[in-house]
């Protein structure tokens, strides 16, 4: 099972282009050396007018395993370029590394592309309601990649830490691919009554990216 992260880093004032410019070098570097860094893909909220202004940025990291990340990634001489500015106190948050399990889905019907609009859902099921919700969408994500073409990625993953936890993420050609076709689709609706019935909380968020990253090496199902 590949294993993911989501940071998300809040630069000071001034340092959001220097942070980008440290996460394209990441990136450069992940793409040709790290043979267990399958996804580097980052985004920006909807609203930010570009990077040097945006006041977060987010990513999705998926390698083969947790030692991929911590053996390999972590240990990278461009990673530690980025460590040096987080100790320069550059960010006002301590970027979460929590993990999460791939369990199912995909992410790269596509390469990454300026236009792309990014979707991220949290759900936090009922008690002892995950596997089942799960279980849901699991008929949901192949109709939604024979029948979508305009859904980029579309990835389920569970909180390693929260074990009622699942997030979405989610790439389109553009909103109207969310909001129209796949909100209007049968199967997304078929699984709607189940949802309102066994999770608790939802929140969703919305964004595009950030014009650096990759989104897969190779296929990821």
């Amino acid at each position: 099972m590949s294993f993911a992260i989501l940071p998300v880093l809040e630069p000071k004032e001034g340092q959001a282009q220097v942070l980008a410019d440290l996460i394209k070098n990441i990136t450069s570097g992940a793409s040709i050396n790290e043979t267990g860094c399958k996804t580097y893909y980052f985004f920006i909220p909807e609203t930010a007018s570009s990077i040097s202004s945006t006041p977060t940025i987010h990513g999705i990291e998926v390698y083969t395993s947790q030692d991929a990340l911590t053996g390999e990634h972590l240990q990278s001489p461009q990673f530690g370029e980025l460590g040096k500015w987080l100790q320069a106190g550059n960010c006002a948050n301590s970027p979460d590394l929590g993990g999460y399990n791939v369990e199912f889905g995909f992410i790269d019907r596509t390469p990454p592309k300026e236009s792309d609009f990014v979707f991220v859902a949290t759900l936090i099921c009922k008690p002892g309601q995950r596997a089942a919700v799960l279980d849901k969408w699991r008929t949901c994500a192949p109709w939604v990649w024979e029948n979508e073409p305009d859904t980029y990625s579309y990835l389920f993953m569970t909180s390693m830490e929260d074990e009622n936890k699942i997030v979405i993420f989610e790439r389109y050609k553009n909103k109207e691919a969310l909001t129209e076709t796949h909100y209007g689709g049968p199967k997304f609706q078929e699984v709607q009554p189940f949802m309102k019935e066994n999770v608790a909380e939802k929140k969703t968020e919305n964004f595009k990216w950030a014009g650096f990253g990759f989104i897969s090496k190779d296929k990821l199902q």
